[in-house]
């Protein structure tokens, strides 16, 4: 006799969910394997996986070997490889802000690799030498805070470009659904809302553009060293 069921969670952040019972070796793979104790957790990642048509097994091998890599620094933060990305973190004033700063730095990295036409799926899951390929290229000897201020430059100069043709910040809206709007009423989201508008303070802040015209300030064209364009 086959030894299937149908669990609900009842309470707790994934309150709502309503799935097939997780084999052992799933319990395994996202238990165990993960060093996971949490079984709504586990739950809950059987019944997403079921739901997008994945191995649930694969999944989670798939999972521990990332953490892994990331704990042995083949997959990494930018912040963890570029000073200056570090203290901008690190001056974060709560949990949000310190993602949404991780995440501009992340996209001044981002401009590196596409101005110097590299591979994005190397770069940004695994330990490429950027810095140094880049400087045995050019033959220059720039550090790696000099290169991600190059990124914040190459970010500052498109929207520059963006803000001169017109386009401003709420031009760009996401639909009210994404955001929760109204918010969900049951499930691992059930009544949560983004609050879009202090990530977009906080974003707007952080690389110094206007929160009006979406333009960097004057100030921070100076910075970059594009003054001659303000």
């Amino acid at each position: 006799m086959g030894c299937g069921g149908i669990v609900e969670i009842q309470k707790g952040r994934y309150a709502g969910t309503e799935g097939h019972k997780p084999e052992y070796e799933s319990i395994g793979a996202f238990g165990g394997l993960l060093l996971q104790d949490d079984l709504d957790a586990i739950i809950e990642m059987n019944e997403m996986c079921n739901r997008a048509g994945l191995d649930t097994i694969s999944a989670g091998a798939a999972i521990a070997f990332a953490i892994e890599c990331f704990e042995k620094g083949i997959l990494f933060l930018v912040d963890q490889r570029f000073p200056l990305a570090r203290r901008m973190v690190k001056d974060s004033k709560d949990k949000i802000a310190r993602k949404v700063k991780r995440y501009v730095a992340g996209n001044y990295y981002a401009q590196l690799i596409h101005c110097g036409g590299c591979c994005v799926f190397g770069a940004e899951s695994s330990t490429y030498p950027l810095v140094e390929y880049y400087n045995a290229v050019t033959g220059w000897d720039l550090s790696p805070d000099d290169y991600l201020n190059a990124g914040k430059r190459i970010l500052c100069l498109r929207r520059a470009f963006n803000a001169r043709e017109g386009i401003r910040p709420g031009d760009a809206e996401l639909p009210p659904r994404a955001i929760g709007r109204p918010p969900m009423t049951q499930g691992p989201l059930q009544n949560m809302t983004v609050d879009l508008e202090y990530l977009e303070k906080v974003f707007l802040e952080t690389v110094g553009w206007d929160p009006v015209t979406g333009a960097p300030t004057p100030e921070t064209m100076r910075e970059v060293g594009l003054e001659p364009f303000t």
